[in-house]
């Protein structure tokens, strides 16, 4: 999918909502930007992705889900 988006004069671009929601992006959500030859490449990591493979079972507590998002929050502090 290609879309077009302008760049205001803070060098900003607005994701279109279409591509947001297909790629499940929240605010505050990290982004890694690559430039690729001539390109802007934005690569949408999963939290769970990132910190579920990394850790012992016993480290999950009652939710694993809950723990990941306290992790993702203190990310973002």
């Amino acid at each position: 999918m290609e879309e077009q988006v302008t760049v205001s004069s803070n060098y900003q671009v607005v994701i279109p909502k279409k591509i947001r929601r297909e790629l499940g992006i929240r605010v505050g959500q990290k982004i890694s930007v690559k430039q690729r030859d001539k390109k802007i490449v934005f690569d949408v990591e999963s939290v769970i992705d990132k910190y579920a493979g990394s850790i012992e079972p016993s480290c999950w507590g009652e939710d694993p889900v809950t723990t990941i998002r306290k992790w993702r929050d203190e990310d973002r502090g």
